[in-house]
C-alpha cells in the first residue's frame, strides 16, 4: 500500500483538528468531573437531610412517649396516676422531680399531705377549680397556699379567692424574707436583713429579691447613702430580674421608688416626686394588689396611696430591690 505524504499545510490542519478534539475531550472531562461532584454533593445533602429527618422523627417519637408517659405519684401515702405532660404543663416543682430517678416500683414519692393535691392536679389538667376554692374557709385556703408554694404552681395565685386580712397578713409576714441577692450583698438574720458589702463609699450594683407570695411588706432602713441614688424599693417580675445587673437594667423590669424621690416604671421611664424620701430609720410599707393591678406605699406613717397603676400580673411578681452604694443596710419587719 502506497504511503501518503502530508505537506505542511495538511499537517497543520490535521494538528489543529487534533487540538480541537483534545480541547473538546478536556472540556467534557471537566463537565463530567463537575457533574460527578454535583451528584456527590447532592447525595451527601440527601443523606444529611434524611439523617436530620430521621433524628427529628426520633426526637418527636421520644417527646411523644415522654409527654404521654404515665407517672405514678405517692403523695403522703396516697397514689395519683397522671401524665408527664400534665405535671410539666408549666415550670414547677415537678420539672425537677421528674428529672430524677423514681423508686423501684416506678413511683415518685412526695412527703406532703395529699388533702389538696387533687385540686392542684385538676388545675394542671386545665379544669376549673374556682368553685371548690371558694368553698374553702380562710384556714383551709391558707393551708392550700402552703401547697401552692411547695409545688410552685404560681398560675394558681391568679385565681385564689379573697382571704381575710388576718390570713393575708400572716402569709405576707411569713414570706417577708430575701430569697437571693447579688454578689455585692449579704443576707443576715435568717434572710430578713441585707447589707451591701464594703464601707468605702464606692458605687456598686446589687439586686435582691423576696418571696413570690409576699405582696405586702415593710422594711426599715438601717443605713443609706443619702447624697446619691442608693436604693430602689418595689416589685418586679422574678424571671426578668437580675441580682447582678449592670446599672439601669433592673429599673426596666419592675416598679420602684428610689431614696431620691424618683419613681421608676417597667418601661424604663422615671418620674420625680419630691414628697417621697427615704432616710436612715425610715419605715417603708409597699403593697401590691394583683386584683386591681396597683402598687401603693406608706413611708414613715404617711400614706402616699397608689404610686403605680396598670401593674401587669405576670404571675411571678415579688418584692425587689436595687442597691447602688456600699454599706447600705435594711431589713424586713413585721406589720
Amino acid at each position: 500500500m502506497e504511503q501518503q505524504t502530508l505537506n505542511s499545510e495538511q499537517f497543520k490542519e490535521l494538528y489543529q483538528q487534533l487540538l480541537q478534539k483534545e480541547n473538546i475531550l478536556a472540556n467534557k472531562t471537566i463537565l463530567l468531573d463537575k457533574r460527578e461532584k454535583e451528584l456527590k454533593a447532592k447525595e451527601e445533602e440527601n443523606e444529611r437531610v434524611s439523617k436530620k429527618r430521621k433524628e427529628e422523627l426520633q426526637h418527636k417519637i421520644i417527646e411523644f412517649e415522654t409527654q404521654n408517659k404515665e407517672i405514678i405519684l405517692n403523695v403522703g401515702g396516697k397514689i395519683f396516676i397522671t401524665l408527664y405532660s400534665i405535671l410539666t404543663s408549666e415550670k414547677n416543682y415537678f420539672t425537677e422531680l421528674l428529672s430524677g430517678i423514681p423508686m423501684l416500683d416506678g413511683s415518685y414519692v412526695i412527703n406532703r399531705d395529699a388533702k389538696y393535691f387533687h385540686l392542684i392536679l385538676n388545675h394542671l389538667k386545665g379544669l376549673d377549680i374556682l368553685k371548690k376554692l371558694k368553698s374553702l374557709n380562710d384556714e383551709e385556703l391558707y393551708d392550700f397556699i402552703k401547697e401552692i408554694q411547695f409545688y410552685q404552681i404560681y398560675s394558681l395565685m391568679k385565681i385564689l379567692p379573697e382571704m381575710s386580712d388576718v390570713y393575708k397578713k400572716k402569709i405576707n409576714i411569713e414570706n417577708s424574707v430575701f430569697t437571693k441577692c447579688g454578689n455585692d450583698g449579704e443576707l443576715l438574720n435568717e434572710n430578713k436583713r441585707i447589707n451591701t458589702k464594703g464601707e468605702n463609699n464606692k458605687a456598686i450594683t446589687c439586686g435582691a429579691l423576696g418571696k413570690l407570695f409576699c405582696h405586702h411588706y415593710k422594711i426599715k432602713i438601717i443605713k443609706i447613702e443619702e447624697a446619691a441614688l442608693s436604693l430602689m424599693v418595689g416589685f418586679s417580675s422574678r424571671s426578668k430580674f437580675n441580682c447582678d445587673f449592670e446599672f439601669g437594667f433592673n429599673s426596666r423590669c419592675g416598679w420602684f421608688l428610689s431614696n431620691q424621690g424618683f419613681k421608676y416604671f417597667v418601661d424604663g421611664s422615671a418620674l420625680f416626686n419630691k414628697k417621697i424620701n427615704m432616710n436612715p430609720g425610715s419605715v417603708i410599707e409597699v403593697i401590691y394588689d394583683s386584683k386591681i393591678e396597683t402598687i401603693s406605699c406608706i413611708i414613715d406613717g404617711k400614706d402616699y396611696g397608689v404610686v403605680f397603676d396598670n401593674v401587669e400580673d405576670t404571675g411571678d411578681i415579688c418584692p425587689a430591690f436595687n442597691m447602688f452604694w456600699e454599706g447600705i443596710a435594711f431589713e424586713f419587719i413585721d406589720f
